[in-house]
């Protein structure tokens, strides 16, 4: 849908989502000259010749400061009852005269808030129940309706007994600004359409395979997720790197970047896959593909994993499993691995929930570990040592 639906022609994926940025506390306005813990014993004890000011709720910091950024106040207000604690009305009554008119005079300017969750959440409901990751966006968006709504009808009550003359009436709301809310909300819910990539994660777990196409459909998700352009090919760069890079580097790579995608509310999306993304430029091509020779050296479950993935990887040219467990029991032969270390890296393997080819380089090192250890045959030099003597 254009403007005035929900869904877009075009996934456009935020940069600063409304829901997606990580809430800032607003530092404290009362500066005391004694330590907190002195403050809360005088409270609880009731202390008169120290009064301690309530603690007010940071989407209400959020309205009361001098300058709002519409933004600001919808990410706020989708904070509440997740990371922040639940949103009571009775605070309203604690705030002075001074600080409620300015709520009033913020929410008053920004109908434009109002209108856009109240579209939003009429446009859902329409097009009726979707899976659970839009029921939970759909909830949301509601609870933040709620809350903005019954948080005005409170605050214009309040003020009206406290004899403050107040007009029920909003401000007609800016376009510009309805547009700019209403974009923000059509980037995050095509997140919430997107793939989240299960069966990604899965095969990539168990098998230490990945499938180049889907691959490249959540590059492009991630790259639209943090709203960043593809103009010098990045997504392919980033593909052809993790696809030539060690199971552990992309192991951590994906651990990162599929929560960037998945999680509406990612403190810092853009950040991360960023550094998630050098990191995989880093260590691609500079040897951190574990290989046989490696066993000796792992000592926990999690390697053992990896270093199967990336052995199973050596030998893709083998499609006959038999083939395939032949060409590694030799490999392991010619590199002379002790067979106590292969059977210790068999203890370890057998905690790693794997299928396919990395099953079949587990059940190789096995035999090969289970295989008696045949004598080594004399050299010339030790016969020619007992003839000496």
């Amino acid at each position: 849908m254009g403007d005035g639906g929900v869904r877009t022609s075009q996934r456009n994926v935020p940069n600063a989502g409304v829901l997606t940025a990580q809430r800032q506390p607003a530092a404290n306005d009362r500066a005391s000259r004694f330590p907190k813990w002195v403050l809360q014993l005088a409270h609880k004890i009731d202390l008169k010749l120290c009064k301690v000011a309530p603690e007010v709720h940071p989407f209400l910091k959020a309205l009361s400061r001098k300058r709002t950024d519409p933004h600001e106040i919808m990410r706020e207000l989708g904070h509440c009852g997740h990371q922040s604690p639940k949103l009571h009305f009775d605070a309203l009554k604690t705030l002075d005269d001074f600080k409620l008119y300015r709520l009033y005079k913020t929410l008053k300017s920004n109908d434009a808030i109002f209108e856009v969750l109240r579209s939003f959440v009429k446009d859902l409901s329409e097009l009726g129940p979707g899976d659970a990751r839009e029921q939970n966006f759909l909830f949301t968006l509601t609870a933040m309706h709620t809350n903005i709504d019954q948080l005005w009808d409170a605050l214009c009550t309040v003020l009206g007994d406290r004899g403050i003359p107040v007009n029920h009436n909003r401000d007609p709301f800016c376009d510009e600004t309805r547009k700019a809310l209403k974009s923000s909300l059509n980037k995050n819910y095509d997140c919430v359409l997107a793939e989240d990539y299960s069966s990604f994660e899965a095969q990539f777990a168990k098998t230490g395979e990945i499938d180049q196409r889907m691959l490249l459909t959540f590059l492009k998700d991630a790259y639209q997720r943090i709203a960043a352009g593809d103009r010098d090919g990045g997504i392919e760069a980033t593909a052809l790197c993790f696809m030539q890079a060690g199971s552990r580097t992309r192991g951590e790579f994906l651990s990162v970047t599929l929560p960037v995608v998945r999680d509406l509310r990612h403190e810092n999306p853009k950040a991360c896959f960023l550094a998630a993304q050098k990191r995989l430029f880093k260590e691609s091509g500079r040897d951190d593909v574990l290989r046989i020779g490696h066993l000796a050296e792992i000592r926990h479950p999690a390697h053992a994993l990896w270093a199967l993935h990336d052995i199973a990887r050596q030998f893709s040219s083998l499609a006959d499993p038999e083939e395939l467990k032949a060409a590694v029991r030799n490999e392991l032969k010619i590199c002379g691995l002790d067979k106590a270390v292969a059977d210790a890296f068999t203890d370890l393997a057998d905690h790693c929930l794997v299928t396919g080819r990395s099953a079949l380089v587990r059940e190789a090192i096995g035999e090969y570990a289970a295989e008696p250890t045949r004598p080594r045959p004399k050299t010339w030099s030790h016969w020619s040592a007992s003839d000496d003597v």
